[in-house]
Formats: structure tokens, sequence, C-alpha cells
């Protein structure tokens, strides 16, 4: 058996630390789904999660092109700690708040971002340079699915805390602050 270089070490531990990021965020993201069948966000949740499933079986192929061996303790960890995300205080004890939505879309988000730069990391980085995966692609739909996730979002805060204005209901696009253009649905344009 022979060593693993420091390099070698740090690509397994910085993989393994994605796979658990992604059994953790596919499980939240098919909870949300399911949650909400029957609206908006269970529809546009629906394909982030088949989008998720092909993104984590790329990186399966990048840790198999890479001999990286999976860590049972950071994917045990990650799945039990997003069952047990399901019992945080949410100001409400017998049913589903309306912050609760608004919380994990934010936590999809990050998962997204975070998988957007492991895409990146490994473009720039010898360990993607012989790759057949195609990062620029990988890339695209990770900020994709963020723009997606992002009107949800929006949509959720305006439930949960109101309305700042009324012209997101008149089929305009507006200006969400940050620069976005937003349409009436809180999709980002």
């Amino acid at each position: 058996m022979t060593e693993r270089t420091a390099v070698e070490d740090l690509l397994h531990v910085y993989v393994n630390d994605h796979r658990a990021g992604a059994t953790g965020g596919l499980a939240l993201a098919q909870r949300i789904r399911d949650e909400h069948a029957e609206d908006n966000i269970g529809e546009v949740i629906g394909g982030i999660v088949g989008e998720i499933e092909q993104d984590a079986a790329s990186l399966e192929r990048l840790a198999a092109e890479h001999g990286v061996s999976r860590n049972l303790v950071k994917h045990f960890g990650a799945f039990l700690g997003e069952r047990v995300s399901r019992f945080k205080l949410n100001g409400r004890v017998w049913w589903r708040s309306p912050l609760s939505p608004v919380v994990e879309l934010e936590a999809l988000m990050a998962g997204v971002d975070a998988k957007r730069n492991l895409w990146r990391s490994m473009q720039a980085s010898a360990a993607g340079e012989r790759s057949p995966l195609d990062f620029d692609e990988l890339i695209r739909r990770a900020t994709d699915q963020h723009t997606r996730l992002q009107g949800l979002h929006a949509d959720a805060a305006r439930t949960a805390f109101g309305t700042a204005s009324s012209t997101h209901r008149t089929g305009e696009a507006r200006d969400d602050g940050a620069g976005f253009a937003v349409g009436p649905t809180g999709a980002c344009l």
C-alpha cells in the first residue's frame, strides 16, 4: 500500500467534506420538496432535487478518479445533522412556523454556494486538470440553482415578515435591493 501525499490527504478531506454536505443538502431539499408538494416551492425544489442528485453523482466520479474513499463518520454525521435540524426552535411548538421555509432555503442556498465553490476549486487546481467533468457546466448549474432558490427565499421572507411594498404584486419586475431584477413571483430575472 502506497502512502498518500500531503496534497492527496487534503483532497480526501475536502472531497469528503463536500460529500457530507451533499448528503445533508439532498436530504434537506427532498424534505422541502415533500413538505411543499402542493405549492410553488415544492415544484421548483423538485427540479433542483434531480440536479442535486446529478451533482452528487459528479462528485462521486471525481472521488473515484482520485481514489477518495468515503468517510462514513462524516457521511453519517451529515445525515444525522439534517434529521436533528428538523427539531430546531422556530417559535412554534406543534406546527411549522412561516420562518421554517426562510431558514431552510437559506441553508440550501449556502449548500449550493459551497458546491459551486467546490467546482471552481477543482477547475482551478491540478486535481481537476485531468478530470472529464465539465466544471463550467457544473458551475453554471449551481448558479442557476441559487438564482431559483433566491426567488423562493424572497417569497418565503415576504410570507414570514410581510411585504416591503406592494409593487411586487403588480406583475412588474423590480430591483430586490441587491441589484437583481425580481419578477412578480419573486424569481430573479
